[in-house]
């Protein structure tokens, strides 16, 4: 027997700490290789860690909700194992032992729960894990038995899955639950889908589970239902006016409900005074804080505004979107154009595209443009690779693809990594002007205001115009006010002037 000591992964190339979530297994149980130990989560993407090996969990290292650096040691395992090894997701042991990882292990997919309620925390398995029969630990086929034994259940399903099937009294030997994660895996999202499908709900019988340790506020309040029509954050992007519903309140969760719908907090809550509700902080929300905290310190943050006229991007927009439509499948909006001209403009002002690294200044060969996508729990921001190698048309598909897998759980690591500018899109909100933090490592981060009709003075007469505004966010240490001003001045050139002989959008 030897020791295995298992770290907190790098979740992402610029993470540098990851918060504990929860403990999917307790000191003494026996776990399976690749089996999940424990939700972590980043700014970036929340996942389950897999055992490196197979054995016993011996000692946890970290408490739940506790912050720790990468390559810190979380938690220590038994195994026979030839030697002492320090473990993480996607490293070797030490000398004379090799941990193998599954490749798709890194491959964890952000996801999002089925409503927008705090509960919910967003996390994803490392990997599906495939069996010695070929068979995932999904559904199973239509060849397998209609029961499944005790061990059989636990090698199909992950350890949130079972969990969430014990809190409501499923016997997942005999329920047929589709399953939409990789392989057939049936995932959180489904089973909770499942649950909510059934008539009256599943499991009303089901002994209350325990409530949860962290201190509950002195008053609840509802937590807000989704919007009855969710505005998406880039498709819409920069629509006139986009109409979303209200969210209104829902009724409040019961004091004993289920653990993987509640939020720990990092340390107690300080007693709440007259009209104050202390809300107790996702693992998620309370990676983005630190996250934003980190930025402000980091990057000495200026911002430029200018004000750009879109109305010949309206009139050309309004002739093809039929015709697009039809031949590509998918909405034309606004976005993609304002993406193209932002790509456009970093050839020209290649210190945009730069991080600050070591003291100097590093300019970037590719562009990759960052999107950050709402969803309820929280923001996300996967990156569209090569974006100077796409059409008006390809970074439309791309945008319409990673928004569409951000609210599908499908995304990969891969998908939020490597971005060197972040393009936001709050006017599909409805904002007119804003003021965003910078994404770090990178060196700006720019908006997309909502595009309004306003009267304007053109050439001493007063005119209908479609203007909207954008603001730039940069790192004093990489551009100066000069450097900004004129890279806002290209994409305002560029979007003011389209519409002629030379523009496509293919």
């Amino acid at each position: 027997m030897a020791d295995v000591t298992v770290v907190m992964p790098q979740l992402g190339e610029t993470v540098t700490e990851g918060i504990v979530g929860t403990w999917l297994k307790k000191p003494g149980d026996k776990v399976e290789k690749y089996e999940s130990l424990v939700e972590v989560i980043t700014d970036k993407v929340t996942a389950e860690v897999p055992a490196p090996v197979s054995g016993i969990l011996k000692d946890i290292l970290v408490q739940e909700g506790e912050t720790v650096k990468v390559n810190t040691s979380i938690a220590t395992m038994t195994s026979d194992v030839a030697e002492p090894a320090a473990v993480g997701v996607g490293q070797s042991a030490g000398v004379g032992t090799t941990v193998d990882i599954p490749p798709d292990a890194a491959d964890s997919s952000p996801s999002a729960s089925l409503s927008g309620n705090a509960g919910y925390e967003a996390t994803a398995p490392m990997a599906d894990l495939a069996q010695s029969d070929g068979k995932s630990n999904g559904q199973t086929d239509a060849a397998a038995p209609a029961l499944l034994d005790e061990k059989e259940v636990n090698r199909r399903y992950a350890p949130a899955v079972r969990r969430i099937a014990q809190e409501h009294d499923i016997d997942l030997r005999s329920a047929q639950i589709p399953g939409t994660g990789g392989n057939g895996r049936v995932s959180k999202e489904d089973i909770l889908a499942y649950i909510a499908s059934q008539p009256g709900g599943v499991g009303a019988a089901a002994p209350p589970p325990k409530p949860a340790a962290a201190p509950k506020p002195a008053t609840q309040t509802a937590p807000l239902a989704p919007p009855t029509e969710q505005p998406v954050a880039f498709p819409m992007g920069g629509s006139i006016a986009p109409t979303v519903t209200p969210p209104t309140p829902a009724a409040p969760p019961p004091p004993s409900a289920p653990q993987h719908m509640q939020a720990a907090p990092s340390q107690p809550l300080q007693a709440a005074g007259a009209g104050e509700t202390p809300v107790p902080l996702t693992p998620m929300r309370k990676a983005i804080a630190e996250h934003m905290v980190r930025s402000v310190q980091t990057s000495p943050h200026a911002w430029t505004l200018v004000e750009i006229d879109m109305t010949n991007i309206w009139k050309y927009r309004a002739a093809h979107k039929e015709e697009f439509k039809q031949r590509e499948g998918i909405e034309l909006t606004f976005f993609p154009f304002f993406c193209k001209a932002v790509v456009d403009a970093l050839h020209q002002h290649p210190y945009l595209n730069a991080t600050w690294r070591d003291g100097q200044v590093v300019l970037l060969n590719q562009i990759n443009i960052g999107i950050a996508v709402d969803i309820p729990d929280g923001l996300i921001v996967p990156v569209i690779k090569g974006a100077d190698g796409l059409s008006i048309a390809g970074i439309a598909r791309s945008v319409i693809d990673l928004a569409g897998r951000a609210r599908a759980n499908k995304l990969k690591l891969d998908d939020i990594q490597g971005g060197t500018i972040t393009v936001n899109n709050p006017g599909a909100f409805g904002s007119i002007m804003s003021m965003p933090i910078i994404n770090q490592p990178q060196a700006a981060i720019i908006t997309m205001e909502q595009i309004v009709p306003r009267a304007v003075v053109i050439d001493g007469m007063i005119g209908i115009r479609y203007m909207m505004y954008s603001c730039l966010s940069f790192d004093h240490r990489i551009v100066d006010g000069g450097g900004a001003g004129r890279f806002l001045q290209t994409i305002k050139k560029s979007l003011e002037g389209y519409g002629g002989a030379g523009n496509s959008l293919y």
